[in-house]
């Protein structure tokens, strides 16, 4: 009997509360390329109460518009944490998990859904003259030296939290200058072989990282990060140099024969080619 009165008080909760919940929010950037591109991996997990926003999951489990999951489940963290007028975004995908049995509490009606965002960043680029736009993207990238690129995050590009504004604040920092990253909410970067630090101001647990120490993952989590600066250095092999190399030699001579001089340097060839049959030539006589 008094399971059975149980059941039922948990059937009117569930039923008079039924809503989505956010749970957490992991945000992972990895493959991070050396014109400043990586991809981005968001994995929205949502506990969702009642059978009826259950009902609602399993009608949208194919449907992959970020505008649908966040109107259907009001939660202002669906949606991607990277700032578009920055980054230009590509080959987004969203898709959602069905709910499965374990991710079930039948005795509550509860379950646990989530929603995997992967898409490309790059940085913006003159459609014009196809170079990169300054101060957008994810990194900047600079290679000042032989084999070494070295990246300095954006945090422009990032959208996660910002300050309210208040009226009597007398801090000067604007909302740019701080994001704010919530206890439910990790930000990963997942760096390329050969990592190392150049500079940090504020690293994750605010625990201080010797500089240019190696660097495989960081992650920030329950942070407020108050003009951000973060810089770090990825030393190529010997090997990548040479395969670049030769790997940029068709992209090269494409643009000395499609380029304006493109003609001067076709008659300077055959007058190089011709002297040196000439020049033969006479050798042999």
């Amino acid at each position: 009997m008094k399971k059975a009165v149980f059941l039922l008080i948990a059937l009117l909760v569930t039923s008079t509360f039924a809503e989505f919940r956010l749970d957490r929010v992991d945000v992972t950037v990895s493959d991070i390329k050396k014109d400043g591109s990586a991809k981005i991996e968001e994995r929205i997990k949502i506990i969702v109460i009642g059978l009826g926003d259950q009902g609602k999951y399993k009608a949208g489990i194919n449907n992959n518009d970020i505008s649908y999951w966040s109107a259907t489940t009001k939660i202002n963290e669906i949606r991607r944490h990277i700032n578009e007028e920055v980054v230009d975004v590509r080959n987004f995908n969203l898709k959602p998990l069905q709910l499965s049995s374990k991710k079930c509490n039948p005795l509550v009606d509860l379950c646990h859904g989530e929603l995997v965002l992967e898409y490309e960043v790059y940085p913006h680029t003159n459609n014009e003259t196809n170079e990169i736009i300054a101060n957008t993207g994810l990194f900047t990238v600079d290679s000042y030296k032989p084999r070494t690129i070295r990246y300095k995050l954006n945090p422009d590009a990032l959208t996660f939290r910002s300050p309210e504004k208040t009226s009597n604040s007398a801090s000067t920092l604007t909302s740019e200058d701080v994001v704010i990253i919530d206890s439910n909410i990790y930000f990963s970067i997942i760096f390329p072989e050969n990592t190392r630090l150049v500079d940090i101001n504020q690293p994750p647990n605010d625990v201080a990282l010797p500089s240019y120490m190696p660097l495989s993952q960081l992650t920030w989590n329950d942070a407020v990060l108050t003009q951000f600066l973060f810089v770090f250095d990825v030393e190529e092999g010997l090997d990548d140099e040479v395969l670049g190399f030769f790997s940029r030699i068709p992209k090269n001579l494409q643009n000395i024969f499609a380029g304006e001089q493109s003609i001067a340097t076709i008659i300077i060839i055959i007058i190089l080619i011709g002297s040196y049959v000439y020049l033969r030539s006479l050798d042999k006589k």
